[in-house]
């Protein structure tokens, strides 16, 4: 069963993703381009707040926006998610990776020699 905070971490574009995760690090300025808009998504879902440069909730001429208590818990959902694809990749790898013919690099040089020299 997946928790409310999982549940929007599913439904979240890559953009806002990233947003997301900038906002892991601190507050971040308003932003009025692209991401602009993906910020105002994020604020309709309550997962971003604004706050002026203090860190106080403000309602205008905002400076800052800042992650709420339920975009924080989805922040960690997300970056679990990212562990898990990690962990998954390198069980992978693990496991396709070719073990060597013998131990030691310079054995299997010269075994290398002896199967390319004609007979």
């Amino acid at each position: 069963m997946l928790t409310p905070a999982q549940r929007k971490a599913a439904d979240l574009s890559t953009a806002q993703r990233e947003v997301l995760i900038t906002h892991a690090l601190g507050q971040q300025p308003v932003n009025r381009g692209d991401k602009g808009r993906t910020c105002v998504v994020l604020m309709r879902h309550s997962l971003i707040r604004y706050v002026n440069a203090n860190g106080q909730s403000v309602a205008y001429a905002p400076t800052h926006t800042i992650l709420t208590d339920f975009g924080r818990e989805v922040v960690c959902s997300i970056l679990a998610d990212y562990a898990d694809a990690l962990i998954a990749a390198r069980k992978f790898l693990e496991t396709v990776k070719a073990p060597p013919i013998v131990a030691l690099p310079h054995d299997e040089i010269e075994l290398a020699r002896l199967m390319a020299t004609p007979r």
